[in-house]
């Protein structure tokens, strides 16, 4: 090779290293290898493996022209949007990286936000800053053309760490359709049951014997909707409660009565409670897309404690928050909660307690999860209900999973009592794992009840 090739092949490296070039508009960096800016009319055309990132949200495209004006993005080809715990892929997309809204075509998406890792099909996507839209639905927890678990819907809407809401429903489980309605929504706080809860729970206790639960909605007008869970035991008969309930966009206000509730104490299996009637308010005080929550709560109500007898009004301000995910390392996550609590009751006594806790996971390899977490109560006053009582003001909980045979998987969770200085609740589960459900039999030993569920599978492995 000559000398007089060396400066051609300089030149070329130098191009090779020009080809992506990148370009930043305030908080928007646009990367591509072909890119033209028209100062005039202040917008970009770029081409070649586009990826415009702003903050956590990153949009890759083949074609993309972007208006630095108004923070608006039209992209075409191979279309990617993608934040934490969520992706959106299509065929073309328009979004304003200003505004957080836009539109995704004929999508694909995978979304973990509610700790259940599901698959969307849709003819469209809209997203909002606090919210997305998906039209045409398809949404199962497999990549399986033909999953055990399958929801289809004219519309849906997820309002994340809020609610979801969806309009011309049908459930298939088992390729067999066992719900179909016009409308249904659902808090997304217990994310495991998302809609498996429309199935009955069945359940045994010594108290109740073997028992069948189940919970129903529906909706009566505008935000309004009615609830109702009912409980079939041969030993106490029918027994539940039933509430009206009103659901902005954000906040939840509610209504409430019941006939001989199950508060599911742990250490006071026996305890029921009446309440006649009870009304409240749950209400974010941050916006739901954010890792950080922060919701207060208020209630009202009179309440009938079995068999005890206490009788007596009790109205409550509450205050919690917390962090849902941090990661240390690959392997590794932490969170933290924290809250507080004043009831003050008719017969003229105080109760209040504050807590702070934080909670660690750590996995082995794929299959082996260990938790630990420590909390700490700082109560003071009385309270005329047992329910009402903080059991283990100072605790630790640990918790582990491990595989046993094939899909079938063991567990444990414990709460020690640090000022005691021994364990005072423990479960101990077996769950079996297939694509679709997570199949559990838990026995809850303070309880002394076994219970029976069907479940989707949790990204998330805290206790």
């Amino acid at each position: 090779m000559g000398r007089a090739s060396l400066p051609w092949l300089a030149l070329l490296a130098v191009c090779c290293m020009m080809a992506r070039a990148e370009q930043r508009f305030g908080k928007v960096t646009i990367e591509a290898e072909r890119h033209v800016f028209d100062a005039a009319r202040n917008i970009v055309e770029a081409s070649g493996g586009v990826k415009i990132t702003s903050g956590g949200m990153t949009l890759v495209a083949e074609r993309v022209t972007y208006n630095v004006n108004t923070g608006e993005a039209v992209a075409e080809g191979q279309v990617v949007i993608s934040e934490p715990g969520r992706e959106f892929r299509g065929a073309s997309c328009r979004y304003n990286f200003q505004s957080g809204e836009g539109y995704v075509k004929n999508v694909f998406a995978r979304d973990e936000t509610l700790g259940v890792r599901l698959y969307l099909k849709g003819g469209e996507i809209e997203i909002r800053p606090a919210s997305w839209i998906l039209r045409d639905a398809r949404i199962s927890t497999t990549l399986e053309e033909e999953p055990n678990y399958l929801v289809t819907a004219r519309e849906v809407e997820l309002i994340p760490g809020d609610r979801w809401y969806a309009r011309d429903v049908k459930l298939y489980v088992f390729g067999h359709k066992i719900l179909s309605t016009s409308e249904y929504s659902r808090s997304v706080v217990h994310p495991e049951k998302f809609v498996l809860d429309l199935l009955p729970d069945f359940a045994y206790t010594p108290e109740e014997s073997f028992y069948i639960e189940y919970d129903r909605e529906t909706r009566i007008g505008g935000d309004i909707w009615a609830r109702g869970l009912a409980r079939l035991s041969p030993r106490s008969g029918l027994t539940g409660e039933a509430s009206v309930e009103f659901r902005p966009r954000r906040g939840y206000f509610y209504a409430k009565a019941s006939y001989r509730d199950d508060p599911r104490d742990p250490f006071l299996p026996w305890l029921r409670v009446t309440r006649l009637p009870e009304v409240g308010a749950t209400y974010p005080l941050v916006a739901p897309r954010k890792s950080f929550d922060l919701v207060a709560h208020a209630a009202w109500g009179r309440y009938l404690e079995y068999p005890t007898g206490s009788y007596s009004s009790r109205t409550i301000w509450q205050l919690r928050g917390g962090h849902s995910e941090l990661k240390i390392g690959k392997d590794t996550r932490w969170r933290y909660e924290f809250g507080a609590s004043h009831a003050e009751y008719g017969r003229g006594r105080n109760y209040d307690w504050a807590y702070g806790g934080v909670f660690v996971r750590h996995r082995f390899g794929n299959d082996l999860h260990v938790s630990l977490g420590y909390l700490r109560y700082f109560v003071r006053g009385r309270t005329p209900f047992l329910w009402d009582d903080i059991d283990v003001p100072h605790e630790l909980r640990t918790g582990i999973r491990f595989p046993l045979v094939g899909r079938f998987y063991g567990q444990f969770v414990g709460r020690y009592d640090v000022e005691q200085k021994r364990y005072r609740d423990t479960q101990y589960g077996l769950l079996y794992r297939d694509t679709d459900f997570v199949y559990s039999a838990t026995w809850l030993q303070r309880r002394r009840e076994l219970l029976l569920e069907i479940k989707l599978p949790l990204t998330d492995g805290w206790f």
